[in-house]
């Protein structure tokens, strides 16, 4: 059997991850992005991003819907609003393709915070709004 000393590690400076007060503008930067499909059948993106210049804030993940063909005319406009307000705020563009999972990675932008309380991950930021590249 083989010992391991704990202290090597360094636990006494570990700092508790923490959430942002609901409203708090702060910038923030794709970590990564995954094509996925929701619990709905719905297909999108995963975006993992994180809040500059707060190092042990959580990461914040956000889905990004994708339109579709099944959804409600009114749907569809909604869900091509939030992407439009998603680019506008990271700077993608929209004009030619793209591998979001090979490119978005390292992109910032402004957003809005809100707080969810989740079953799962518990307290957590999540994106109120995205706001229009300066």
């Amino acid at each position: 059997m083989s010992m391991m000393d704990w202290s090597e590690f360094g636990f006494e400076d570990t700092k508790e991850p923490f959430t942002l007060p609901d409203g708090t503008e702060a910038q923030m930067q794709i970590l990564a992005v995954s094509k996925t499909t929701s619990q709905k059948g719905n297909t999108g993106y995963s975006i993992r991003m994180e809040v500059e210049d707060e190092p042990y804030a959580k990461e914040v993940f956000h889905y990004l819907m994708l339109p579709n063909k099944d959804q409600t005319e009114k749907a569809r406009n909604n869900t091509k609003w939030m992407f439009l307000q998603f680019a506008s705020c990271f700077g993608v563009d929209l004009s030619s393709p793209s591998s979001p999972e090979d490119e978005w990675a390292g992109y910032e932008g402004w957003c809005i915070l809100g707080i969810q309380e989740d079953a799962q991950y518990g307290r957590r930021n999540i994106i109120k709004e995205f706001k229009r590249r300066r």
